[in-house]
């Protein structure tokens, strides 16, 4: 139980901030009639779920409380729920407790785990939702958060990013939807310049992603000999050694 508790105060730290976020937006981007608004970090919604805070008795119950009340959920915009899915409190713990690779966790487990991911996958028109609240991240004021908020703040990231590469959202996009998908990761890539390792890999693995289920040749060529690992996202994985190619990719395939 305190180790539950513990999540959630870290969980609470990268929410709060500190302060930053004034003037960020030009103009409130208007999506489904709900408007993103400047906040901390992440944009604000007017209806984001506000989750249990406990104390709870066993993981399975912490775990419960995850899920958003399914009439609620329903009725809830889609930049509500994609900031209720990013801002869940168990989402780093998942991460905290995968024996998976990053990548396999993202891809098979938080879907499973949290209702707020299924439902923006289930929507058919989530894709732009996600793309903008994606570009109203205020990410000048990552640069005042301590170590472990900015940490707590990359998981939700690659969490999100992740979510860039499903085939129930890149079906929502034409190729210049995509491109312009890969031009904000690539954009966000370059102001996050002290990511981890695995950090890393994992951005340059959504571009990857993106650019294959865009069928691009240069890099569906580069990959030739891996097309059987790429086909499955979960078991794909791009290494940082290989991030001088895949940003060259990048630039090409937005051009």
């Amino acid at each position: 139980m305190n180790k539950v508790r513990f999540i959630i105060f870290l969980s609470a730290l990268c929410l709060s901030g500190g302060g930053c976020g004034d003037g960020l937006l030009n103009g409130d981007e208007e999506i489904e009639g709900l408007s993103l608004t400047v906040g901390i970090v992440w944009p604000g919604v007017s209806d984001a779920y506000i989750y249990p805070v406990g104390p709870f008795q066993s993981h399975d119950e912490f775990m419960k409380a995850q899920q958003i009340p399914s009439n609620r959920l329903s009725r809830m915009s889609t930049p509500g729920v994609i900031h209720s899915f990013v801002n869940a409190p168990g989402l780093p713990g998942l991460f905290l407790t995968s024996s998976a690779s990053p990548v396999e966790t993202f891809y098979r487990m938080y879907d499973e785990q949290f209702n707020s991911a299924r439902e923006i996958l289930r929507r058919s028109y989530s894709g732009e939702a996600l793309l903008a609240f994606y570009k109203s991240i205020a990410w000048e004021c990552t640069a005042s958060m301590d170590e472990a908020e900015q940490w707590y703040f990359s998981i939700r990231l690659r969490a999100l990013e992740c979510m860039f590469t499903r085939g129930e959202i890149l079906r929502q996009f034409s190729l210049k939807g995509k491109k312009n998908i890969v031009k904000q990761v690539l954009s966000n890539y370059k102001q996050l310049p002290n990511r981890l390792p695995e950090e890393t890999s994992d951005a340059l693995t959504v571009l990857a992603l993106i650019m294959y289920d865009a069928r691009y040749a240069p890099l569906v060529s580069y990959y030739k000999n891996s097309d059987a690992g790429i086909e499955n996202p979960s078991d794909f994985y791009v290494f940082t050694n290989q991030e001088s190619n895949i940003i060259a990719f990048a630039e090409s395939f937005i051009k």
